[in-house]
């Protein structure tokens, strides 16, 4: 993984460092017709080197989260979820909780209309000070089964 630039006013490589992500979820039914997910993943980056120069652009990132879907009435499903994610970029830790509200809406017995709201909150802190993070999101899905 590399990325080289030549010309007149630039030249050099950047490498950015070796990656490694672990993954897990487990998905378990709740009363007659609900499920729980929880899941969790692991990300990780070792700093690179830009012309043989080291990159303090190492990272790590860990997040986990839960959701819970479950019908509330013929051909409409509740999602609720949330989740929660800890980092560090180069020197700059950071946190985020989010939070957000689905539903699945059947239009069909093919497709299906997935509106959801979002809510974020956390913050990055840089030296020297500290960033505020809030985050709201509105999306639609339509989806083929």
């Amino acid at each position: 993984d590399e990325y080289g630039a030549g010309g007149t006013a630039t030249a050099g490589l950047y490498r950015p460092g070796n990656r490694w992500t672990v993954e897990g979820s487990v998905v378990a039914p709740v009363g007659r017709s609900g499920l729980l997910s929880f899941y969790g993943w692991h990300y990780r980056r070792v700093a690179g080197d830009s012309s043989r120069t080291p990159v303090a652009n190492d990272e790590r990132l860990t997040a986990g989260g839960v959701t819970w879907a479950t019908p509330i009435r013929a051909g409409v499903d509740l999602d609720l979820s949330m989740d929660a994610r800890t980092g560090r970029m180069g020197l700059a830790p950071g946190r985020l909780v989010g939070a957000q509200l689905g539903l699945g809406i059947a239009l069909g017995r093919r497709l299906a209309l997935q509106p959801s709201v979002r809510y974020d909150l956390g913050s990055l802190d840089p030296v020297p000070g500290r960033l505020d993070i809030r985050g709201y999101g509105m999306s639609v899905f339509i989806r083929s089964r």
